[in-house]
């Protein structure tokens, strides 16, 4: 037998024993969001409140780590509410401006053990931070590097792949210049 099939045997006996343990439920799926010029530019929803609530209504955990300061959780929840994101409050982690999102986003994905995880943010040290801490941790890490300048606008789509690969692609200008339109239209 491999040693990355031998990983994953041993890796699976170890979540469904945790899980069993601590009663959490398995996700196939997890979603991870930042605030400020993600899910919204001066307070206006943007494109990812809305995925987040698509992803919520179909009962994926969906969390979201933010820059700003501990304290701030009960502003973004009522803020998302108003959205009509309906969020916990424990599911929001403020790190603060000097924190680390990667090792937050880590702590979810051992949390839930999903195939899946998707973390949008618009600071490309956070999408690093991100990848570097949890690019072996599920068997599909997406990060999507929103921009600040053009809120929404993806600049650039980090994969991990299940051979822990790192596959990095571009939107080229001409799907950028779509996307814009699509915003120009709906309003956002």
């Amino acid at each position: 037998m491999s040693r990355r099939l031998e990983f994953l045997i041993e890796r699976a006996r170890r979540v469904l024993e945790e899980k069993q343990e601590m009663g959490i439920s398995p996700s196939g799926e997890v979603h991870v969001f930042d605030f400020d010029l993600t899910l919204h530019s001066g307070y206006k929803a943007l494109q990812c409140a809305e995925i987040m609530k698509q992803h919520q209504s179909a009962g994926l955990p969906c969390y979201i780590v933010t820059a700003r300061k501990k304290g701030q959780e009960k502003h973004i929840k009522d803020t998302c509410k108003r959205w009509g994101i309906k969020i916990f409050q424990k599911n929001i982690f403020c790190v603060g401006n000097e924190g680390d999102k990667g090792p937050v986003v880590r702590k979810l994905i051992d949390r839930h053990q999903p195939e899946q995880c998707t973390f949008w943010d618009d600071k490309e040290h956070n999408c690093e931070s991100v990848y570097k801490n949890c690019y072996d941790a599920c068997e599909e890490l997406t990060i999507y590097h929103l921009s600040a300048a053009v809120p929404g606008d993806i600049r650039k789509k980090i994969v991990s792949d299940i051979n822990n690969e790192r596959i990095e692609t571009k939107p080229t200008l001409v799907e950028r210049r779509l996307f814009r339109n699509w915003r120009r239209l709906a309003k956002i």
